[in-house]
């Protein structure tokens, strides 16, 4: 869905000049000290999925609940792709029982 070659005019239409290391553009850069939870699904064929791959070990050192899920096969933001695959259907109830968890853990 996302091609590499693609990724520099993305960017520059994304940042549109601003600090590609403020963490409002990428999280990677952010203090994700105090967060909850993080549920984190990243297709393996994402553009994106080493960049997940990346906050999840970030936000893991903060805080052990929060989970990496990498999807075989699956592409950019999958999970909009409800009514044609059935992973993105599965994906969705993964959500589910992490916020499920994360819930009675609190209680």
């Amino acid at each position: 869905m996302l091609n590499a070659r693609d990724l520099p005019s993305l960017v520059y239409c994304y940042l549109a000049g601003a600090d590609p290391q403020n963490p409002y553009a990428s999280p990677l850069y952010g203090d994700v000290s105090g967060l909850p939870p993080v549920l984190i699904q990243v297709g393996s064929d994402e553009i994106l999925r080493d960049d997940a791959v990346r906050m999840a070990e970030k936000l893991k050192i903060q805080n052990a609940e929060s989970r990496l899920e990498i999807w075989p096969r699956m592409p950019h933001v999958f999970q909009l792709f409800v009514p044609m695959l059935p992973e993105a259907r599965q994906a969705i109830a993964h959500i589910g029982q992490f916020v499920a968890e994360v819930r009675s853990a609190l209680t």
